[in-house]
């Protein structure tokens, strides 16, 4: 809070951008991650039931 305080107001306006898009980058990650687990799930559960 005290760097965004420091910043020119043109300078926050950018560095808030810059943290929704980090943000926005993080949560995409994490749902790769999970569409990641569910389609692993979905192939073990096709082999299991396969066998």
């Amino acid at each position: 809070m005290e760097l965004l305080q420091s910043l020119e107001p043109d300078q926050q306006t950018l560095f808030r951008e810059w943290q929704d898009k980090e943000l926005a980058l993080e949560y995409m990650k994490k749902e790769w991650i999970y569409v990641k687990g569910v389609q692993d799930g979905i192939k073990i559960m096709s082999q299991l039931y396969n066998d």
